[in-house]
């Protein structure tokens, strides 16, 4: 994957993910959207969140996008594919993720700005919680940050 500068693959794959989130704000869930792309760059899952209607405290867009992409894979593990979210992956997402074997994650809005917008967080970003074990995933934040953070504003 290309650090630095956002690469134009990035930036259409989180705008899918943005499109994803509102639909999901549309339907009266919070504004949280989330894809998988296959290694090819095909994107392959998108969801977004959907706790409220479900009334799970799980219903993460990021963890319903890996559940939906297993099941297109119809195996438990998504080696090679990125995980794209309109914010930094909370705890519960990003170890979902790395059970999957994603190997890469690209977010948009920092977990900080999450908060500050007034959501709930465990004030602890991906990065913090993937560095305290023995996984390498590439994580790329801030891509469409801007776009990103107006979903929660």
């Amino acid at each position: 994957m290309q650090t630095g500068e956002e690469s134009e693959t990035m930036q259409a794959w989180m705008r899918t993910a943005l499109n994803t989130a509102r639909r999901g704000i549309d339907r009266g869930q919070s504004p949280f959207g989330a894809a998988i792309a296959a290694p090819d760059g095909k994107v392959i899952s998108v969801a977004y969140n959907r706790v409220r209607a479900m009334l799970s405290p799980a219903a993460h867009a990021e963890v319903l996008a890996i559940e939906s992409a297993c099941r297109f894979h119809g195996a438990l593990e998504l080696t090679g594919h990125t995980l794209i979210a309109t914010a930094e992956p909370c705890p519960i997402c990003a170890a979902t993720a790395a059970t999957a074997g994603i190997a890469n994650i690209v977010y948009g809005a920092h977990h900080r700005d999450v908060q500050k917008a007034g959501y709930e967080t465990l004030h602890l970003g991906c990065r913090e919680l993937i560095a305290q074990t023995p996984i390498s995933i590439e994580i790329i934040g801030g891509v469409l940050e801007s776009d990103c953070l107006k979903l929660f504003s």
